[in-house]
């Protein structure tokens, strides 16, 4: 079966940030969240046109109470059934969250749009100080409950030439939770990554665009 970039993109966002909910004749649901602030433009205008342009249908969007998270969800038997049965997205909790094998079969354009949506929703793009008085060094941030989707992630960035590091990752939250980031680092690679990959989610693309005009970018918190 092949599949289209815009396919490929709409992939990665539900792998990075998506849940869908497929109980046979009783529902069929995609649920996408984000940040009620940092991903509001993302979600509502580039995610919302994107799935209206591969199946002329929009989401509903609503923003979670005494939470800052914003959702957008889609309702189709047709359509979360196609997302299921034919792309091999997981259906329920992510406890084992793997590529689809459609995308690691594919070509690398359809690779990089997977990434991108995936990094989109689930990445953090960061400039650290490494022995400058600026914050100028750029670091990408990932993370995933997932060690078996970290380290394909890790080997697909490798297809473009971008290295990874992966770490574990202890969290204590209602009992000891384990988890795994992702980092990529440095010049080379985040130019490798900007270059053959991208980014549409605003959240990431200001922080670069005021990084590549001043040469650094100061974080909000410090």
């Amino acid at each position: 079966m092949e599949i289209n970039s815009k396919i490929a993109e709409l992939m990665g966002i539900i792998v990075g940030d998506g849940n869908i909910t497929l109980k046979q004749g009783i529902k069929y649901r995609l649920i996408i969240t984000g940040h009620s602030i940092d991903d509001k433009n993302y979600l509502t205008t580039y995610v919302s046109d994107l799935l209206y342009k591969l199946f002329k249908k929009k989401p509903t969007i609503w923003k979670h109470k005494n939470k800052n998270a914003i959702a957008l969800a889609f309702h189709s038997k047709e359509i979360i059934s196609y997302f299921v049965k034919d792309l091999g997205l997981v259906n329920g909790p992510k406890k084992d969250l793997k590529i689809p094998q459609l995308i690691l079969e594919s070509n690398k354009k359809i690779k990089s749009s997977f990434l991108r949506g995936f990094a989109d929703t689930d990445f953090s793009v960061t400039f650290k100080k490494k022995q400058r008085k600026t914050h100028s060094y750029p670091v990408i941030h990932g993370y995933t409950n997932s060690l078996n989707l970290a380290k394909q992630i890790k080997k697909m960035l490798f297809e473009f030439d971008i290295k990874s590091n992966i770490y574990e990752k202890k969290m204590f939250l209602n009992g000891l939770k384990i988890g795994y980031q992702l980092d990529v680092y440095g010049r080379n690679n985040f130019s490798n990554w900007l270059t053959k990959i991208g980014f549409k989610n605003e959240k990431h693309t200001s922080k670069i665009s005021i990084w590549r005009k001043h040469g650094h970018y100061l974080p909000k918190n410090r």
